[in-house]
């Protein structure tokens, strides 16, 4: 049986196979990759897009955020805590404290840096301080430390009582925490952060803390202003 003989007896079978591979390979070459390129087209469009929605809902956002309050508000923050270690407004802050709490301020030094808070991301520094002083003032310098315009952690407390009843002198080393990162931006795809009322509540107190802070800051400064240093005639 030769080639026509076999192709005229199998003609209704080759081609319905030829059409159905033909098709097979058009499907395999053609519309799948076609069809898979359309999605991740879509896909890419459709994250575009809520992409856009979500800057445009931040844009809004940000349009409605009063500035000056905002600006008042990171003054206040950088002054709790710094991006810098600012040793000298802290010991000014810290003296100040001991001596409006009623304790004789014995001697003040710059330690070395502090223990790492676990997961704070904070660095620190160590004032070492030295005082004087009844019992129950002393209890209450150490209630009113987190009022201070600074954030100041004790470390440790060493204590000896003294003769005079009710009068101890005690050393102090106290963590003074900066953040250098916390000036850092995000992301623009980052979510715009929300203060809550609790945030509020804590920005409220810490603006008068600080304010009270720098009110007595300025009083010092004043007074060291006004204070003559030597003589008004050096050859006399």
């Amino acid at each position: 049986m030769n080639k026509s003989e076999i192709f005229l007896k199998y003609k209704f079978f080759v081609w319905p196979i030829i059409v159905g591979i033909s098709s097979i390979v058009v499907l395999v070459l053609v519309i799948i990759p076609q069809l898979l390129t359309y999605l991740n087209i879509n896909e890419k469009i459709n994250q575009v897009q809520n992409r856009s929605n979500t800057l445009e809902t931040k844009a809004v956002a940000l349009e409605n955020v009063d500035n000056l309050l905002t600006q008042k508000d990171l003054k206040v923050v950088f002054s709790v805590l710094p991006v810098d270690q600012d040793v000298p407004q802290a010991m000014v802050v810290l003296q100040d404290m001991v001596a409006k709490s009623g304790l004789e301020l014995k001697s003040t030094s710059f330690g070395s840096s502090g223990l790492p808070q676990k997961g704070a991301g904070n660095s620190s520094f160590r004032l070492n301080i030295a005082v004087s002083g009844q019992v129950n003032v002393l209890r209450d310098f150490l209630v009113q430390l987190q009022n201070l315009p600074r954030l100041f952690q004790v470390d440790s407390i060493g204590v000896q009582f003294q003769k005079d009843k009710g009068v101890i002198e005690a050393e102090i080393p106290l963590s003074v925490f900066y953040n250098p990162t916390l000036g850092e931006m995000g992301t623009v795809d980052d979510p715009l952060p929300q203060i809550n009322d609790k945030d509020k509540e804590l920005l409220a107190k810490l603006t008068q803390v600080v304010g009270q802070g720098n009110n007595s800051w300025a009083s010092q400064e004043a007074t060291s202003a006004s204070t003559p240093l030597g003589k008004s005639d050096p050859f006399e």
